[in-house]
């Protein structure tokens, strides 16, 4: 009987050549398919207190979008739509990653909106391995304001 003995070098060698010469989006692609579009995908999400509020007295509130897996917030461009009714004499303004809340309320009740960001990578080298997976977040607010 005849022993075998494999060596270990060679097929670490070809493995090294391999991944060498093959990128992880190939690789990814190659062993899950389309299944997988990025490692960390970038979604936004919203921050915020929106306070009670009385008629005729000066109103303030803010709502900041932050994006999940990005240490550079400000590589993006970001997009706001309101959805909902807001008390008459309250106007909301948007500046940079933030929706502002301001004026004063010329009627009492209860108001319910929605904010809706989505974000688009600015990045020249946005294809870096990181990706938008769903980059659009919705949240549901009640602002109240007080006779």
């Amino acid at each position: 009987m005849i022993n075998f003995r494999i060596q270990s070098w060679p097929l670490i060698f070809v493995f090294s050549l391999f991944f060498l010469f093959t990128s992880c989006e190939e690789i990814a692609n190659e062993v899950l398919g389309e299944a997988i579009d990025c490692i960390f995908p970038h979604k936004p999400e919203l921050r915020g207190e929106i306070p009670n509020g009385k008629v005729d007295e000066p109103y303030s509130g803010i709502i900041t979008a932050s994006i999940k897996n990005s240490p550079d917030e400000d590589a993006f461009d970001y997009v706001f739509e309101l959805m909902g009714s807001l008390p008459e004499g309250v106007q909301y303004t948007v500046f940079d990653r933030n929706v502002r809340f301001s004026g004063k309320p010329q009627e009492s009740g209860t108001f319910r909106f929605a904010v809706t960001v989505e974000i688009f990578d600015t990045r020249e080298d946005s294809d870096d391995g990181t990706c938008l997976g769903n980059n659009t977040t919705t949240e549901e607010y009640v602002m109240i304001i007080q006779p």
